[in-house]
């Protein structure tokens, strides 16, 4: 009996691996996957806001340099059950170059040898950054359903950099033709240290509509970068 239930779990899950990765890839294939603007007075423009909390408040930013990177760059669906977690739907680990198709916003990326278990994501800002920079993923690739939702990363600063402040996770959902979000949530701001640390956000998602971004801000600084790894998205319920 034990082997039958085995055997069903494994059909189930193969069965769902298959269906997110041909949503993913038929999302990334018809839509463009632009990091979008948070602000902006022209096409994209929007702001982004808080989930909920007494210390809740709007970021405001403008779209990131770069265009949409090819449907097979940073998309990695996945069904991994887990009683505690939930289902994870993606995961990055950025071991590929160019940060795995992350994109940025007042800031570059490269790949960074002082991963946790490999390469990481090096982000660090353009010269002239007042406010924030950021890195992250350019739309995940498919519509979310109904549900509460995780993500987590990695992070600390870069070594040989100056201290990123205001750090944040961030877990967005918005439209894309024309821009509007649609809900987000953030960790509160800190410091990144020279040790990795995990950061984690959850998000309500109340309407079916494409689609989430997951990524991370810091603050300006002399010299500011930091690194990301193992960022990862779990369906909770």
């Amino acid at each position: 009996m034990e082997r039958v239930r085995t055997q069903a779990r494994a059909r189930r899950r193969k069965t769902t691996v298959a269906a997110l990765a041909s949503a993913a890839l038929a999302t990334a294939c018809s839509v463009a996957l632009d990091f979008d603007a948070l602000e902006g007075d022209g096409p994209g423009g929007g702001v982004l806001e808080a989930g909920t909390g007494s210390d809740a408040e709007a970021v405001d930013a403008k779209a990131p340099d770069g265009g949409s990177p090819a449907a097979d760059a940073a998309v990695d669906a996945l069904a991994d059950a887990s009683d505690d977690a939930g289902t994870l739907l993606y995961e990055q680990r950025f071991d590929g170059p160019a940060c795995n198709g992350w994109s940025t916003f007042q800031a570059t990326n490269g790949s960074d040898p002082s991963g946790r278990a490999g390469a990481a994501c090096r982000v660090c800002m353009n010269a002239g950054v007042t406010d924030f920079f950021s890195g992250g993923s350019p739309g995940l690739g498919f519509v979310p359903a109904v549900g509460t939702y995780r993500a987590e990363a990695w992070v600390r600063t870069a070594p040989d950099a100056g201290v990123t402040s205001g750090g944040r996770l961030h877990l967005r959902q918005a439209k894309r033709d024309p821009f509007t979000p649609v809900a987000s949530a953030m960790t509160p701001p800190e410091p990144f240290s020279t040790t990795w640390s995990r950061l984690e956000v959850v998000l309500d998602v109340t309407k079916a509509e494409e689609d989430l971004d997951v990524f991370v801000t810091g603050g300006a600084g002399p010299n500011a970068c930091f690194l990301v790894d193992d960022v990862k998205l779990y369906r909770v319920k």
